[in-house]
């Protein structure tokens, strides 16, 4: 039997390793995996097991015990918006650069089980008919050895074809059950190991310097702060000038990357390498777990500058943001048949990716109708997802102002002073927010995330607890209510890992 300080032991040396923040939650993972090393060693107890995890002898060992430890949930496409902008923005832009010298070199770090190097190679082949004579490589690299060997098959059951769109079903082939990636696609593709908390990379003996794009998705947020940072220094090294860096939402942060400018593109946001230096942003973070991407602008401009941003090309369809209230709802200037079918109009734009279009529509929606709550919101919510700050706390001001019973008001007012720097003012607003609906998972999340800051470590902690509480045992693969790209299971994962840390400080 594994005990409480056997176990410490254990996640002391996976954080040390590989960078993996393992909460109190996931105490059952930690013991099952002990006790499967335990099996495959033949090791007669914990202590035994972690003195031969530690010595040279056990270096395959020790990666097994790690790999059994990481989160591997992906498939084909995830993430829409991010393929949408990389299939009409990225790849195209990076095309017409290197035409010229037809060399691309692409890096889907932490790769998992393949999908999304595999999608990567797909939206290449599309968009590149002369494919043969170009130089083309993309590398995906993960910490799990296993997962790496079934990416090598290309081989799928139904759940990771759930984004699958109808226009790429040929690059797929059924095979009995399952269903094989065609095989040029898979000779696209070459896989390695790669432990991004190590130190050798960038290199040019593991193919990581002057890369065009990477895509470092969904791993940033099990790391802790310091290695996160560090993470993200090195991933702006191995970026050649201009090259591209797409992480997930819930990753983005104008602190931790501070060195890339920021680009909205068609309902993502992507950072990117200048050759001159960006102007210094300033040290806030972006919405990461309380917001979403939404359609934007394709030029980079520095972190938190305001610049003006263009129209990009439509984006996929997604549902409406489920940002109004019962009390946003009941509001004079919505609630009659025109205006709530102009807001839809407004939506239906935003939904296409006429972004341009959309915030015009609920501006002058919103001036023309001063009971209106919900068009200031919605513009709001673009402008924060577009990261223009003082238009989107404009725009959240007047719905607070309009319908100050709303807490998606205030949440989002909150956020947008947060990125502004203006702390005490986004806590006083994040507050209400949780007044009004201490429901609200996101708000409670917000609210722990500014508190901790803050300086105000217990307060976060009683935050942290709510918003854990409120996603009880909930099924992990749905979306977290206003959220869709987050699921419950992440969330969940998120909170203890940052609920653990706040523990290990008192």
């Amino acid at each position: 039997m594994t005990g409480p300080g056997d176990l410490e032991r254990f996640r002391d040396l996976v954080r040390e390793v590989s960078g993996l923040e393992l909460p109190q939650a996931r105490g059952s993972d930690l013991q099952r995996a002990v006790g499967r090393a335990l099996a495959a060693t033949g090791l007669g107890d914990p202590e035994a097991l972690y003195r031969h995890l530690r010595g040279p002898a056990g270096r395959a060992a020790l990666e097994l015990f790690v790999a059994d430890l990481t989160v591997g949930e992906t498939h084909f496409f995830r993430n829409r918006p991010q393929f949408e902008a990389l299939e009409r923005h990225i790849l195209p832009e990076l095309i017409d650069r290197h035409r010229d010298r037809r060399r691309l070199r692409l890096w889907s770090a932490a790769c998992s089980t393949g999908e999304e190097p595999y999608s990567l190679a797909i939206l290449v082949d599309r968009l590149l008919p002369d494919r043969a004579g170009w130089d083309v490589r993309i590398l995906a690299t993960d910490i799990n050895r296993a997962a790496l060997e079934r990416a090598r098959t290309g081989r799928y059951g139904a759940w990771s074809f759930r984004e699958v769109p109808d226009e790429v079903a040929a690059y797929f082939v059924r095979r009995g059950t399952g269903v094989e990636v065609a095989a040029h696609i898979r000779d696209a593709v070459s896989f390695a190991y790669l432990n991004l908390a190590e130190d050798r990379w960038p290199s040019v003996v593991t193919q990581t310097v002057d890369l065009d794009l990477v895509l470092c998705r969904n791993v940033l947020l099990y790391f802790g702060d310091e290695l996160t940072r560090r993470v993200a220094a090195k991933l702006h090294g191995a970026l050649a000038d201009g090259g591209w860096l797409l992480v997930a939402p819930a990753e983005l942060s104008q602190d931790v990357f501070r060195r890339f400018a920021v680009c909205n593109l068609g309902g993502a946001v992507a950072y990117r390498k200048l050759a001159a230096p960006a102007a210094t942003p300033a040290p806030t973070r972006a919405p990461g777990l309380a917001g979403a991407p939404s359609p934007g602008a394709p030029e980079p401009h520095p972190p938190g500058s305001g610049a003006p941003a263009r129209e990009g090309s439509p984006g996929p369809e997604r549902a409406a943001p489920a940002v109004h209230s019962p009390q946003e709802r009941a509001a004079p200037g919505v609630h009659t048949p025109a205006a709530a079918d102009a807001v839809e109009e407004a939506v239906a734009a935003w939904r296409a990716g006429r972004t341009e279009e959309a915030l015009g529509r609920l501006e002058a929606l919103a001036e023309a109708d001063s009971d209106d709550g919900r068009a200031p919101l919605l513009a709001a919510r673009i402008h924060l997802d577009r990261l223009e700050l003082d238009q989107a706390e404009r725009w959240a001001s007047v719905a607070c102002q309009r319908t100050p019973l709303s807490a998606p008001a205030h949440h989002l007012r909150g956020l947008a002073l947060q990125e502004a720097g203006r702390l005490d003012d986004a806590l006083a607003a994040l507050r209400r927010s949780v007044f009004l609906d201490p429901g609200s998972v996101l708000a409670q999340v917000a609210l722990a995330d500014l508190l901790d800051r803050q300086g105000e470590p217990a307060r976060a902690r009683s935050a942290l607890r709510a918003a854990a509480a409120l996603l009880g045992d909930g099924d992990p693969a749905e979306p977290v209510p206003g959220h869709d790209e987050l699921t419950v299971g992440r969330v969940r994962e998120l909170v203890a890992v940052r609920l653990a840390r706040l523990e290990a400080v008192r």
